[in-house]
């Protein structure tokens, strides 16, 4: 069942409302974070992950999430304050997909090459073939200047039929 727009506004506003009242939940300004990004809201989203942040256990997804939010609220950039959410982010998990490939976004969006190719060297080691951010990842790499190896026919094969 569709939740009409009006609906969806008057919910977020009982959540926002809630955590006023009840400050300590970090899933509800986890919740709250998601629920304004929905809504292109993206200054009240970072807002709301940033406190979440304060108060979950740490997290490289609600971080990543918290820097992704930062970064359309500042005209879809990444530089500055969700580059440094982002190191934290891959402090805690090292191969959190999302987080590599924003920090190799951030990273050619300062014109740092040679950090993009690194992040997102490894994003593609981590990443099975067959899902769709393999290909996309492939596609920044070889903008970024470097040359993959075709991929030989078993791998080919396989990838074709794998599902995750």
């Amino acid at each position: 069942v569709a939740v009409p727009p009006a609906r969806w506004d008057a919910l977020v506003a009982d959540l926002a409302a809630r955590l006023k009242a009840r400050p300590d939940d970090g899933e509800g300004w986890a919740m709250l974070g998601r629920a304004y990004r929905v809504l292109g809201r993206y200054p009240e989203s970072a807002a709301a992950y940033g406190e979440a942040v304060k108060r979950l256990p740490p997290s490289a997804s609600v971080l990543v999430d918290w820097a992704e939010a930062l970064a359309q609220a500042q005209g879809r950039s990444l530089a500055g304050e969700p580059t440094r959410i982002l190191e934290r982010a891959l402090a805690l998990e090292p191969n959190s997909a999302k987080a590599l490939a924003l920090a190799g976004a951030a990273a050619m969006e300062r014109g740092d090459r040679a950090q993009a190719i690194v992040l997102w060297t490894k994003l593609r080691s981590v990443l099975p073939p067959g899902r769709p951010q393999f290909a996309q990842i492939e596609a920044a790499l070889t903008r970024a200047g470097v040359s993959l190896p075709e991929p030989t026919p078993a791998v080919a094969g396989a990838s074709q039929g794998a599902t995750l």
